[in-house]
């Protein structure tokens, strides 16, 4: 039963250098907002995460906790954070992200006025130490100069997709959305373990209100990550290659106009 307007869930899977700063950022910006709840997954860890949580909880910062018994894989270890979270809205912040100051504050705002489907944020994409890395690919701008009257844009059915673009929902941290609603939309077996969500948020976007926020709300962090093996994010090709066009694809089947698809596929060759 929903018990909260939003949940900032955080799964997270041997991720003890860093979780300890996500948590700490969501729950400085939530602790004083009762309709916000924290929620950590740990994806039965092997590092010393209980440990970091431990420590956490014992300086009195309030989330729940939930560890499986087994390592589940990435994609059914996020549905499983979202099933188990208790607002309405469910944000998922990857345990190596940042919130940027006031990030809370404005989605809980966006939440209220709006009642979108889904919002997406732009970010900043930063090194280890939290320093903005200039001229790096994943460096994002504002998508349209439609954008610049308002620090975030509302949007209706596919053309959110067209304006917001797999690159804006690629980041996992990036999105905020109605649980019941990505719940309903998820359980694709066809998409690449831990990519799913980049297939379930612009599905959930057809038959809603979508909310772009043109100011970065999240620090993303790009360097050697435990499932990478070099700094430029190796999983690059993997997603250009094998995930998108599946994603397309099943979104073209999923209602999707085939104007809207191709302009996508276009879009994507255009990073080649």
């Amino acid at each position: 039963m929903e018990d909260a307007l939003l949940t900032i869930a955080v799964p997270t899977h041997n991720g003890a250098r860093f979780l300890e700063q996500s948590i700490r950022s969501a729950w400085l910006q939530s602790k004083d907002i009762p309709e916000v709840k924290i929620l950590v997954v740990d994806n039965a860890s092997s590092d010393n995460t209980s440990h970091v949580l431990e420590g956490l909880k014992n300086e009195g910062m309030v989330f729940e906790l939930h560890r499986n018994d087994l390592v589940l894989e990435a994609g059914k270890n996020y549905l499983e954070a979202v099933k188990r979270a208790s607002g309405k809205y469910v944000w998922l912040l990857a345990d190596d992200d940042v919130l940027v100051p006031d990030a809370v504050h404005t989605v809980v705002k966006i939440l209220k006025t709006e009642s979108p489907g889904v919002v997406v944020s732009n970010f900043y994409c930063v090194d280890e130490n939290l320093d903005l890395l200039g001229g790096h690919p994943h460096n994002l701008t504002v998508v349209q100069s439609r954008f610049e009257e308002s620090d975030y844009a509302s949007l209706r059915g596919p053309r959110s997709f067209r304006e917001i673009g797999l690159r804006h929902i690629g980041l996992l941290s990036a999105n905020c959305f109605l649980r019941e609603l990505y719940i309903k939309e998820s359980g694709d077996e066809e998409i690449p373990g831990g990519f799913e969500f980049m297939y379930v948020i612009p599905a959930m976007m057809l038959d809603s209100t979508s909310v772009f926020v043109q100011r970065p709300l999240i620090y993303f962090r790009q360097y050697r990550k435990r499932w990478e093996t070099s700094y430029n994010y190796s999983d690059t090709l993997r997603i250009d290659w094998l995930v998108t066009p599946i994603i397309l694809s099943k979104l073209s089947s999923r209602g999707f106009p085939s104007s809207l698809i191709a302009e996508m596929k276009f879009q994507r060759s255009l990073s080649f």
